[in-house]
């Protein structure tokens, strides 16, 4: 079957659905701007994953890539969609600051999910991160800002937020931390921050 996918140099291409529900293990996208909108659905064995020149991640893109425990993403990267990343296997992760968007749900329910190493986008979508329950440990850059709602809910075992923004990027009734028992750490001055 199908083990080994390459997209390279490809300017267009309307992907949704593509490789969805294949045995691929790894992916190799060169130069190709936008990956669809559930291009690699529940593609379970897919373990390997190389971006090169991605500008954006669809909706759904990776939901439920068991098997996928890691990625680099792209200093090009500049969208994450809904859903992107929703219950796939990723075990830790960093966000470059290229990324301005990261969309509702996009890494729900990665329930292996312990580390964000950074995150640098300026939007958090609402309940980004639900549902994470082995997170322990977020940083928060000072590019990020805005979180929506609910983005940590959930994440029983977050116990540490480090927050590097300089103006208040949430408001606590937004419930951003609900569910969790972690402890907000503010590295910046925020003299205006309504925390």
């Amino acid at each position: 079957g199908l083990t080994n996918i390459n997209l390279n140099s490809i300017t267009s291409f309307n992907g949704d659905y593509a490789f969805a529900e294949t045995g691929a293990t790894t992916v190799n996208i060169n130069n190709c701007p936008n990956i669809g909108n559930y291009m690699f659905w529940y593609s379970q064995n897919l373990a390997n994953v190389n971006l090169n020149q991605v500008i954006s991640i669809g909706n759904n893109a990776f939901e439920a890539c068991d098997s996928l425990t890691s990625i680099t993403f792209p200093n090009t990267l500049t969208s994450i969609g809904t859903y992107a990343f929703w219950d796939s296997g990723l075990t830790s992760l960093s966000l470059p600051s290229s990324v301005t968007s990261i969309g509702n749900y996009a890494f729900k329910q990665c329930f292996d999910l312990v580390t964000i190493a950074a995150i640098g986008s300026a939007s958090i979508g609402s309940s980004s991160f639900y549902g994470c329950s082995a997170l322990t440990t977020v940083n928060i850059l000072n590019t990020v800002t805005f979180i929506g709602s609910y983005a940590f809910y959930g994440c029983s075992n977050l116990t540490t937020v480090n927050c590097y923004a300089e103006k208040a990027i949430f408001d606590v009734s937004d419930s951003v931390l609900s569910g969790t028992s972690a402890s907000l750490v503010i590295h910046a001055r925020a003299s205006d921050a309504t925390w």
